[in-house]
């Protein structure tokens, strides 16, 4: 069994191919005895210089703590702690099928409608059969021949296991940190604000931002990274910085709700043009939200009425008095 094995360290990763069994990792062998690792351009120890000062990978918990190991840096999965739940939905569901197996008809017939196969060989009954012949004797005065053949069929507990397949469905959900609305389980609403949906599966959110809480800083380190890399190895003539992160909202108002929101502001003069900004971007941070300002505000300069009255009045009733260098120019013309 072949192995091929990264380490990495601060500017270098190191490769190593090792040939071993199942259970140990073996010898430590050229890179060249594999077509997979040939090409790898390792120096005299093994290791390739990225250029970049930190580590080319980075780690990233699912979530923390660790109920397993507690104190540990590592993640553990969401559904940690909610094994027997599942267990117990395994066999709630299993229960329920068990029912629908044991609901099918069966028949109870008599030892003498049965069609024997001879001494030592048992006895049968032809459920294809279409037509009997009724004995007397075989019946009392009051049985029909009818009430012989017994119908029996159990009852499927659908409810009951309906019920309960759902609850520990929705205890396993929230066990592993989110809603049941998230998933389309409870009341369907046909509309409904993004206010009202975050209220509702304000716990899918609270496990949104803690997830989120450990991406954003590794994303930054690792964009930087690779920009170092990208500088170095291909010589891109980037220059390296940490990038901000962000997210967006999880959910968000109909494009057509905000801008009736923005207009009726604007109708009734109760905001600002900041203000309505912030409302059409509420991602945005202030040097994104003041640069737009501004060039709503150079778009749409606010007139002088003064300045314009004048223009308008011309040369008529109330005109500014001519300078004789103006008299002169229109005697001349």
């Amino acid at each position: 069994m072949w192995r091929h094995l990264e380490r990495h360290e601060p500017g270098k990763v190191f490769h190593g191919l090792y040939e071993g069994t199942r259970d140990q990792l073996g010898q430590k062998l050229p890179l060249a005895d594999r077509p997979e690792t040939a090409g790898f351009r390792v120096g005299a120890d093994g290791g390739i210089a990225t250029g970049a000062e930190g580590l080319a990978v980075v780690y990233v918990p699912n979530m923390r703590p660790n109920r397993l190991m507690r104190g540990s840096p590592l993640g553990r999965s969401d559904f940690q702690g909610a094994e027997q739940l599942m267990d117990a939905l395994d066999e709630a569901y299993s229960s329920w099928m068990r029912d629908v197996r044991l609901a099918k008809a069966r028949l109870v017939v008599p030892d003498a409608y049965l069609d024997t196969h001879g001494r030592g060989k048992g006895a049968s009954f032809d459920m294809e059969r279409e037509v009997f012949a009724q004995m007397k004797g075989l019946q009392g005065g009051s049985d029909k021949f009818t009430d012989l053949i017994k119908e029996v069929q159990f009852d499927i507990r659908v409810d009951e296991h309906e019920r309960t397949c759902q609850h520990l469905a929705q205890q396993i959900v929230r066990s592993a940190g989110f809603s049941a609305q998230t998933f389309g389980e409870g009341p369907a609403d046909l509309a409904i604000t993004a206010t009202e949906v975050q209220h509702r599966e304000r716990r899918t959110y609270a496990t949104r931002d803690r997830k989120i809480g450990y991406w954003q800083p590794e994303l930054g380190a690792f964009a930087k990274v690779l920009l170092e890399i990208d500088k170095t190895q291909f010589r891109s003539g980037v220059t390296p910085q940490r990038p901000t992160v962000e997210w967006p909202d999880g959910v968000q108002d109909a494009p057509e709700a905000t801008a009736r929101t923005v207009q009726l502001l604007e109708a009734a003069r109760a905001a600002s043009t900041e203000v309505k900004v912030r409302i059409v971007h509420p991602d945005w941070d202030d040097d994104q939200v003041l640069e737009e300002v501004k060039k709503i505000s150079d778009e749409n300069p606010i007139v002088d009425p003064m300045a314009t009255a004048g223009q308008g009045r011309g040369q008529g009733e109330g005109a500014a008095p001519k300078d004789d260098a103006q008299e002169e120019s229109d005697q001349r013309s």
